[in-house]
């Protein structure tokens, strides 16, 4: 979802993923070139959050989630995470 469309014109799909440090990189770098704007749009994340993030010792994985299930009112998922390989 971005932040200029209507609750009626989004899916019900929601993608949960373990950035890479590339990844990561790249979103500090854009939160430091935007930092005003993010700011008015009351975006929480820092650039500091994403530079000291935890999941870079993590290797990359997404989970996708579809949020409007016939029945289900509460549940719950598992992220199953893996150590990334340690630098050589």
């Amino acid at each position: 979802m971005d932040y200029q469309s209507n609750m009626d014109d989004c899916l019900p799909l929601v993608d949960l993923r373990v950035m890479s440090n590339e990844d990561l990189d790249r979103a500090a770098a854009a939160s430091r070139i935007y930092k005003g704007v993010k700011e008015r749009m009351g975006v929480m994340l820092t650039t500091e959050d994403l530079e000291n993030a935890s999941n870079r010792a993590y290797r990359p994985t997404e989970i996708q989630l579809m949020l409007e299930v016939p029945g289900v009112d509460v549940r719950e998922e598992t992220v199953d995470l893996q150590r990334a390989e340690a630098p050589s």
